[in-house]
């Protein structure tokens, strides 16, 4: 559930997104993967 607020943000504009697309996919998957391990 704790990937779902990251997947939730709204960018503020192209370049933070971009900048997000870079940084958060990473700590996503490690979120989900914990989230699922908790489950």
């Amino acid at each position: 559930m704790h990937g779902d607020v990251f997947l939730i943000r709204m960018p503020i504009d192209d370049n933070l997104y971009k900048l997000e697309n870079t940084i958060f996919p990473k700590f996503n998957n490690q979120m989900n993967v914990l989230t699922k391990n908790m489950i």
